[in-house]
């Protein structure tokens, strides 16, 4: 776990990347350097990476396959990860560990590696980032690499997704108490549940009022589940190539690309899907 706190402008978007898997012939590279692109394109974009930077899968594991590998040794992974973010790294957050990098730390932390050589706060597997303004608090992220994959068994799809993002929100929740989005990676999925628009009623001298909750109103401190933002943020790893087989394909496909959360004086606004 690690505290980062970043200055930014009251208007800006930070954009939320994972699951790169740098190093195998099903990363999709020429989707990651549109994330690159798209956030060099304007100063106020800022970035976050979730973890699996890279494949990190030495030719003595049992996942090894040489059939999906494009670059075999992680550390020329690493080096290829730092190329590939180096044009945006000074609009850089911070970094996580992945569970593929994990896996290679009784030796070397590339996730550490990998941020150093860009400059950027090596922020461990979790991290509360706090966002301020001139000062002043404005929100707080709470970012994971996670270990959760999110399925159901629904067999209509829109009871499907409900059941994934109900998951996804239980899987955070508990997690920090004072956070008003909760992200994480892992199961490369996009999804986004934003806070709930509850209507309650409110007593005054005039009458029975009816009100919706919002973030506006959320006390200094504890702010309640259903006044978060819950986001997984996706990844670039592909599920199917012709002509090869992954340790991926017994999954359902999902879509690939990153998160972006709108800013707009000071407080979040929206998050949505970039498909690449």
């Amino acid at each position: 776990m690690e505290r980062i706190v970043k200055e930014i402008p009251l208007d800006c978007e930070i954009v939320l990347i994972s699951d790169t898997h740098i190093g195998s012939k099903k990363a999709h590279i020429t989707g990651i350097q549109r994330a690159v692109d798209f956030v060099k394109k304007k100063p106020n974009r800022f970035w976050i990476h979730l973890g699996d930077w890279i494949e990190a899968i030495t030719t003595d594991d049992k996942r090894y396959e040489t059939e999906t590998t494009e670059q075999p040794i992680p550390e020329l992974q690493a080096k290829e990860a730092i190329e590939i973010f180096e044009p945006i790294a000074g609009q850089g957050i911070c970094g996580l560990l992945g569970n593929h990098e994990r896996k290679l730390s009784r030796t070397i932390n590339f996730g550490r590696m990998i941020c150093e050589g860009l400059k950027i706060p090596y922020a461990t597997e979790s991290a509360r980032v706090l966002f301020e303004h001139e000062g002043r608090l404005l929100f707080k992220f709470f970012i994971t690499h996670g270990n959760k994959v999110f399925r159901s068994n629904a067999k209509d799809f829109i009871q499907r997704e409900a059941n994934k993002k109900a998951a996804l929100k239980v899987s955070l929740q508990y997690k920090m108490g004072d956070c008003s989005l909760m992200a994480c990676g892992h199961a490369h999925w996009l999804g986004i549940v934003p806070p709930a628009k509850l209507l309650y009623l409110q007593d005054t001298e005039e009458g029975i009022k009816h009100k919706y909750l919002n973030q506006d109103e959320t006390p200094e401190g504890y702010i309640d589940f259903d006044r978060r933002w819950y986001c997984c943020t996706g990844s670039f790893y592909k599920l199917f190539i012709d002509g090869i087989s992954g340790y991926n394909e017994p999954f359902d496909p999902n879509d690939l690309g990153f998160l972006v959360v709108k800013i707009e004086g000071g407080k979040i606004v929206d998050v949505k899907e970039i498909i690449v």
